[in-house]
Order: C-alpha cells, then structure tokens, then sequence
C-alpha cells in the first residue's frame, strides 16, 4: 500500500522484532477535527524507500494468532502458508473446516486450536 502524503501520515506503533506493529494515521486535510496517530485496528509493516515508503498491511490485530513461544502470527502470514497450494486440501467437516498445514509457523500458532485444527 501507498500512503497519500497529501492527505495522511501513516506510521507503525509498538513494532515487533518482524517490524510489524499497530498502523497509526493522522489526516492532513481536515482542520477542524483532524484524526491525530489515530489506531485503526490493523497490522502492518514499514518498508523504507528511497523514494518513498510502501506499507505490507497484515491484516487486523484482533484476528492475529499468538504461537506457542509468545509471538504474534498474522493472517497475512497464515495467507503465505496456503500460496501455491491446492484448495482441495482444505476439506469441510461437518460444520469446523480442517486444514492440512505444512507451514511451521502456522501449525505452531494454530496448535493452539487442536479442536478446529489439524495439521
């Protein structure tokens, strides 16, 4: 994603040790009530430029995942576990859906949901 800097600053709050933290915004254009480092809910990461900054959004932080060793695993992460698989792994049962996880990292965060998960 690319910020408009006519129009918003975007900046990441208590990152972790990945660089991914709380996007924070603080509009531009309005002046009578502008939004200062306001947290709108989601997980992203900075990537520097020299040309200007780009931003990998994560997804919300209330849908991230906390693994076993006490780090956080976003759903823009889980996503990069499934790229290039075939959808017919994942297979409903019944009214929980079952996935097989071949991603490390997944199945450590999703061990944690044995019941919905297998992996």
């Amino acid at each position: 994603m690319k910020p408009s800097y006519d129009t918003a600053f975007l900046e990441i709050v208590h990152p972790d040790a990945h660089g991914i933290g709380d996007l924070v915004v603080t509009t531009l254009t309005n002046d009578y009530m502008p939004l200062l480092r306001y947290r709108i809910g989601d997980l992203a990461e900075q990537h520097v430029q020299p040309y200007g900054n780009h931003f990998t959004v994560h997804g919300r932080a209330r849908d991230a995942l906390t693994a076993a060793d006490g780090r956080r695993v976003t759903t823009w992460q889980v996503d990069q576990c499934f790229i290039g698989r075939m959808a017919s792994r994942i297979m409903n049962c019944g009214r929980r859906k079952m996935a097989a996880v071949s991603c490390v990292s997944c199945r450590t965060a999703m061990g944690r949901r044995k019941k919905y998960y297998a992996g």
